[in-house]
């Protein structure tokens, strides 16, 4: 079995490879810097609306 990459490792190397931090990548992206970090660090949470 082949070992997977996740979404968070591409997100690192992409910021890694293109020399952007957690807020230059949100601007670029437009994704609030927050919620990327919270990827990166692997403690985002997505509120579910009832």
């Amino acid at each position: 079995m082949e070992p997977t990459t996740t979404i968070r490792a591409e997100l690192e190397n992409f910021m890694k490879q293109n020399e952007l931090n957690i807020t230059q990548f949100g601007l670029v992206a437009d994704i609030n810097p927050g919620t990327v970090s919270g990827i990166v660090t692997g403690n985002v949470h997505f509120p579910f609306s009832s």
